[in-house]
């Protein structure tokens, strides 16, 4: 029986690699999950074979909180002083626009409350998904809505910032939050970076707390990096914790959760745009009350990632660091913040 299920076990995993490193080679978005999610979410419908211990949830998770955990070096917590007001507003407006948002789907929509406010939560692909499985929403349908938002993203989100970028202006130089010279880095501890990701994983995931595995890790790992710039993972083995990521979602995938694929183009529909209501909003209130000008703003309460981002608001007169620095803030509440107040409105309003 044992042989058996580590048989299923070790097919899964084949099936989620092959699947990942297809969908990375065609250079599909977060190709990593979306390649193996999909692979085995097929294999699964087909045969109903997929299969995962649960130790992997945790191996997963503790992974994707170290990658997080990686971006802040110490150099990074000065300049995060400068943005604590910035920050805060932001964070307050992300609040409430997943809140709101997220109880219009789940009221207009068949989708439930919790998948409907983690599609809504603006955070990274992987670490969203796989919370949003630990929470109890159907993380499929998560992964398509936070893929859609990127699709969105890449498509849309750059010619519309240019434009208002362009419109207000800007004149700041400067290079990427946390960015450093190579000759600067000392050596990087992939061991260490490792056992302390999984060590405190698991005292966050035993400790009951929503996203605790993740959160845990992601703030051991950040310690560490900050008192020895030494924490570290090559980046290009991302790709494979993202295929964990998928695999874990689309074990659980069935043939009811595809026929339910179309009922999400509404839900989509509504939170991108109140992404780009959201997006606005913020920034003209952020450049309004604050020291921070509107490029600079526009560019920070984007839902895109803190490099790509940083980097066009250094193109377009923004201050890139702080760019940077508001979306990694973005990032970390995404995993620490968010799961708290979902876990408060189901209990407010059911599921």
């Amino acid at each position: 029986m044992q042989d058996s299920v580590a048989a299923q076990f070790f097919l899964t995993v084949a099936v989620a690699l092959a699947g990942g490193l297809l969908a990375v080679r065609f250079k599909i978005p977060v190709g990593g999950m979306v390649g193996g999610m999909s692979a085995v979410a097929l294999f699964n419908i087909v045969t109903g074979l997929a299969y995962a211990p649960d130790e992997l949830k945790i191996l997963t998770q503790s992974l994707a909180g170290a990658y997080l955990g990686m971006r802040i070096r110490k150099k990074d917590i000065a300049q995060f002083k400068t943005i604590l007001l910035p920050a805060t507003m932001m964070l307050v407006g992300l609040v409430i626009y997943n809140s709101s948002v997220g109880l219009l789907i789940a009221s207009f929509t068949r989708m439930d409350l919790i998948t409907a406010l983690m599609s809504a939560v603006p955070g990274g692909v992987s670490e969203i998904s796989l919370l949003s499985a630990e929470m109890g929403g159907n993380a499929a349908q998560v992964t398509i809505m936070h893929l859609l938002r990127i699709v969105s993203v890449l498509g849309v989100f750059p010619v519309m910032l240019r434009t208002m970028a362009n419109r207000y202006g800007g004149s700041h130089e400067a290079a990427d939050c946390g960015a450093e010279e190579e000759e600067d880095c000392p050596p990087k501890s992939l061991p260490m970076t490792v056992v302390l990701a999984l060590f405190f994983g698991a005292i966050g995931y035993f400790s009951g707390l929503p996203a605790g595995t993740l959160a845990f890790s992601m703030v051991a790992v950040a310690v560490y990096n900050v008192k020895t710039d030494r924490a570290g993972i090559p980046p290009e083995h991302r790709k494979y914790v993202q295929m964990l990521a998928g695999l874990i979602i689309g074990k659980g995938v069935g043939m009811a959760d595809v026929l339910q694929m179309p009922d999400i183009l509404l839900p989509a529909a509504l939170m991108i745009t109140g992404f780009y209501a959201t997006n606005l909003i913020l920034s003209f209130i952020i450049a309004k009350y604050t020291k921070m000008d509107y490029t600079t703003a526009l560019f920070s309460t984007s839902p895109a990632g803190p490099s790509d981002m940083a980097l066009m608001a250094l193109e377009l007169g923004g201050d890139a660091p702080k760019v940077a620095c508001m979306q990694i803030v973005r990032l970390l509440a995404a995993v620490v913040v968010f799961p708290q107040t979902i876990r408060l409105m189901v209990a407010l309003f059911g599921n």
